[in-house]
C-alpha cells in the first residue's frame, strides 16, 4: 500500500470510529511532518467546526508564524489553504473534511467489568454484550444494518430480507437476514469465533472471496494466522452468559481462567504446565464473587489460589492433573 492510500485508509477508520490508539498516533504524526506545527489531540467528539479551525490556525502559524491568524470566508477556505501547503496535503485534508461534514453520527454502546448489556438497536435487533465489550454503529443506521463489535455480543436479529445485517469483528465479517448467534473477538485473545443458535448465517474474512455459511449449532473458529475451522457445538452453551450464567462444559483451567478474568477484570496467572490438563464442567450464577468461584474449582483438583494486595491478581498453582 502506497503512502497516500495508507493515510486514506486511516482517515476512513477515523471517520467510521475505529482508528486505535496507535494508529491515532501514526496520523498525528503524518499531520506533524504535513505542517510541521505543534500535534493536537483527535478526539472522538470534535466536532467539524472545532477541527477546521485547529488545521488552519495550525496552517496559518506555520506559514506566517509571527503574524496573528487571520480566517477567512468559508467558502475560500480551501482555495487558501491551497495556496500554502502542498497538493498531496491539500488532496487528503479535502477527503478528510468532506467526510467530516458528511457523517452520520456514531453510536457507541460498551459493557463494564460484571456486566451484561442489553441494547436495542435502530432497527428493533437485539444485541446483549459481555463484559469488557464494545459495539458500534451508525445512528438509524444511516448506511445499512452495519455494525463493529470488539469483545463478545449475543445478537437477535429481526429479520429483513431487503437489508443484510453485517457485524465487522477484527477480520471477520458477518451478514445474517435475521437469526441468532453469538460472536466473540477480544483483541487480546487474537482469534474470532461466530456459534450460531438458529437461523442461517455467511462468514467470510474481509477482502476474501471464500465464504462459510453457517446453521444452528455450527461453531466457526478464525485465527489471527488466517486458520478457519468449523465444527459442532452445544450453542447454548455458548451463550448461557447472556442469561447470567457462567457454564463452562468441558474447559481446560486456561480457558475457564480466560472467562473469568474478563468478567471480574481480574488478572489470573496460571503456574504450572499440567494445570492445562485439569478439565471441568461447572455452573454459575453471575453474581457469585470470584474468590467462590475459585475455591470450588480449586477444591476439586487440590490448587492453591492466591491474591495479591491490590486485589487485581489472581495466582493458580498446584500439582495438576
Amino acid at each position: 500500500m502506497h503512502k497516500k492510500e495508507a493515510i486514506v485508509h486511516l482517515l476512513e477508520k477515523y471517520q467510521s470510529g475505529r482508528l486505535s490508539a496507535e494508529e491515532k498516533q501514526l496520523l498525528e504524526r503524518w499531520y506533524l511532518a504535513s505542517l510541521k506545527a505543534q500535534p493536537f489531540q483527535i478526539e472522538e467528539d470534535t466536532s467539524f467546526d472545532t477541527l477546521r479551525a485547529e488545521i488552519w490556525e495550525a496552517i496559518m502559524h506555520n506559514v506566517h508564524p509571527n503574524n496573528p491568524v487571520v480566517y477567512v470566508r468559508p467558502y475560500r477556505w480551501l482555495s487558501a489553504v491551497a495556496s500554502v501547503v502542498t497538493t498531496f496535503f491539500i488532496a487528503a485534508l479535502g477527503y478528510w473534511l468532506f467526510f467530516l461534514n458528511n457523517n452520520a453520527v456514531y453510536i457507541t454502546k460498551t459493557a463494564a467489568v460484571e456486566e451484561v448489556k442489553k441494547v436495542m438497536l435502530p432497527d428493533s435487533s437485539i444485541v446483549w454484550l459481555n463484559a469488557q465489550s464494545t459495539i458500534k454503529y451508525k445512528k438509524d443506521f444511516a448506511d445499512g444494518r452495519n455494525v463493529i463489535l470488539e469483545g463478545e455480543g449475543y445478537f437477535e436479529v429481526k429479520k429483513d430480507p431487503s437489508s443484510p445485517f453485517k457485524i465487522e469483528s477484527g477480520d471477520i465479517e458477518t451478514q445474517v437476514l435475521g437469526t441468532s448467534f453469538n460472536i466473540k473477538a477480544f483483541p487480546r485473545e487474537r482469534s474470532v469465533d461466530v456459534i450460531v443458535k438458529s437461523g442461517k448465517v455467511k462468514v467470510g474474512k474481509r477482502g476474501e472471496d471464500r465464504v462459510y455459511y453457517l446453521v444452528a449449532n455450527d461453531h466457526l473458529s478464525y485465527q489471527t494466522s488466517s486458520q478457519i475451522s468449523v465444527e459442532k457445538t452445544a450453542a447454548d452453551d455458548a451463550v448461557a452468559w447472556a442469561s447470567g450464567r457462567l457454564q463452562f462444559t468441558e474447559k481446560n483451567l486456561k480457558e475457564i481462567a480466560a472467562v473469568l478474568s474478563r468478567w471480574y477484570g481480574k488478572e489470573i496467572i496460571i503456574i504450572g504446565n499440567n494445570l492445562d490438563k485439569c478439565i471441568y464442567t461447572a455452573v454459575f450464577d453471575q453474581n457469585v464473587r470470584l474468590e467462590e468461584v475459585l475455591d470450588i474449582i480449586s477444591s476439586v483438583n487440590n490448587l492453591t489460589v492466591k491474591y495479591d494486595k491490590e486485589g487485581k491478581r489472581v495466582q493458580i498453582s498446584g500439582k495438576g492433573c
